[in-house]
């Protein structure tokens, strides 16, 4: 039987055999946001799997759009252990597919499964969507997997730092129980994010209550082998920004410490080892993934996300509260008084428990 032929019956079994559970596993667009190149340059993209488990063949389809993008080349990358090999990628349209195996065995962890390259024919927003993904392993068994899409941006826009008074944000608040114990109250505000690459951030504004017991909180990014990472240091007060910034404070996360993970879930809250007892009260707004000077994908902005659906469920055990409350609210001045004392009025809050 020749090559050609072995890998067909290895991809055709595949299709039916039985799944074997690989809940973690993900096949991506890398990167998930890229900004177009100029009219006739190249794009080349890598289709990435994360937490991959003794795979040995791969199928699937790229979708594009075929009036912004035009289909060059795909080829197999180097994830499959060395002498893999191909199936010719078949190319309807807006939609390329390709399939690979190996007849050495399986391979195991992250890497790239494949890389495409296109032609920009116009700049202009679009989707990288993928489809039909199937991996399987040495003996042809099926492995779950998830995909995550990629998009193609015109033009990505300026990093937002500064958080003018006003409009609505993103509030929330718990009561902690006793004092002196951990902490553990998020909600998620994406997950399946993508692959972390060094030099990007997450960045966004924060603010806390003076009323809050405890002001230890933010942005906090889970990886798929559960990596958590986010703010650890207290805030430094609400007069680090100017009065008329509503007491706003911007920070920035750098994602460099989990390079090449998958990016799981964006969560904010708060998560520390040990917390005083009392109110914990938190604004939040302007979440971005950036490249320290673009944004490279909007995480949650109250500009286009004021009014959507705020999860209700936790991400993960609330630990050391009873629950966690997360709404929309309306902004309202954080006021200084002669004194020096800090004195907060905030907004009637639309809860959501």
């Amino acid at each position: 039987m020749t090559r050609l032929k072995v890998a067909r019956y290895t991809l055709a079994i595949l299709l039916l055999a039985p799944l074997v559970s690989m809940s973690q596993t993900a096949v991506l667009v890398d990167p998930s946001v890229v900004e177009s190149p100029a009219v006739g340059a190249d794009l080349e993209v890598g289709i990435k799997i994360s937490q991959g488990s003794n795979v040995a063949g791969y199928q699937f389809t790229l979708e594009f759009d075929n009036t912004a993008l035009e289909y060059i080349t795909i080829v197999n990358a180097n994830f499959l252990p060395a002498g893999a090999f191909a199936i010719p990628p078949k190319v309807n349209g807006g939609k390329v597919t390709l399939a690979a195996t190996s007849l050495a065995g399986g391979t195991s962890g992250d890497g790239t499964l494949a890389k495409a390259t296109f032609k920009i024919l116009k700049k202009s927003d679009s989707a990288l969507k993928l489809s039909g993904v199937k991996l399987s392993d040495p003996d042809a068994n099926a492995i779950t997997s998830k995909s995550i899409n990629g998009k193609v941006a015109a033009e990505l826009a300026s990093v937002i730092t500064k958080r003018p008074f006003g409009g609505q944000s993103l509030k929330l608040s718990a009561q902690v129980t006793k004092a002196g114990s951990p902490v553990t109250a998020l909600k998620a505000v994406s997950q399946d994010a993508g692959i972390a690459k060094a030099g990007t951030f997450i960045e966004y504004q924060v603010k806390f209550s003076n009323l809050s017991a405890l002001k230890v909180g933010g942005v906090y990014v889970h990886t798929s082998d559960g990596q958590v990472i986010g703010p650890s240091d207290p805030a430094k007060g609400m007069r680090l920004q100017a009065d008329e910034d509503g007491g706003w404070i911007h920070s920035r996360l750098s994602l460099t410490p989990v390079e090449g993970k998958q990016i799981a879930a964006i969560t904010v809250g708060t998560k520390v080892d040990s917390a005083p007892a009392g109110l914990f009260s938190m604004f939040i707004d302007n979440i971005q993934m950036t490249d320290g000077n673009k944004t490279l994908q909007p995480i949650w902005l109250s500009s286009a996300n004021a009014g959507d659906t705020v999860a209700a469920e936790p991400y993960g055990d609330l630990v050391g509260v009873e629950s966690l409350d997360v709404g929309v609210s309306d902004d309202v001045k954080i006021a200084v008084e002669p004194k020096n004392k800090v004195v907060t009025i905030w907004g009637k809050i639309k809860s959501v428990k």
